[in-house]
C-alpha cells in the first residue's frame, strides 16, 4: 500500500489493515506493487512520478517523507491525484480520497 497523508509525507507499508487502525488515517491509499510507478498529480497539473520501491517502507504513514524531497512537485502542493501503472498491465490504479 501506498499512503498519503494530508500534510504531504508518502510512504509505503506491507500491512494495509493496520492503517484501518490508526487514528491518523491517511489522505490518500492505493495497493501498489514494488515493480509499479507511482504518479503524482498536483491541483496545478504538474505530474511526478517515481518507483514505488524507492518509497520508504513504515509502519505509521505519519513517519513518511514529504513529497516534494522525493519527486519534482513544489513544496506546498496540494494532490489532485495518484496513480500508478504496471510495466505490464495497460490498466492504471487510482488512489481515492
Amino acid at each position: 500500500m501506498v499512503a498519503v497523508t494530508a500534510d504531504g509525507l508518502v510512504s509505503r507499508t506491507q500491512e494495509d489493515t493496520r492503517l484501518a487502525e490508526r487514528r491518523e488515517a491517511p489522505w490518500w491509499m492505493l495497493r501498489v506493487n514494488t515493480r509499479d510507478t507511482l504518479y503524482l498529480v498536483s491541483e496545478q497539473g504538474e505530474a511526478a512520478g517515481l518507483p514505488v520501491h524507492a518509497l520508504p517502507e513504515v509502519e505509521n504513514p505519519s513517519q513518511g517523507v514529504p513529497i516534494h524531497k522525493v519527486t519534482a512537485l513544489g513544496e506546498g502542493e496540494k494532490l489532485a491525484a495518484l496513480f500508478t501503472l504496471h510495466p505490464r498491465k495497460s490498466g492504471p490504479r487510482v488512489g481515492s480520497f
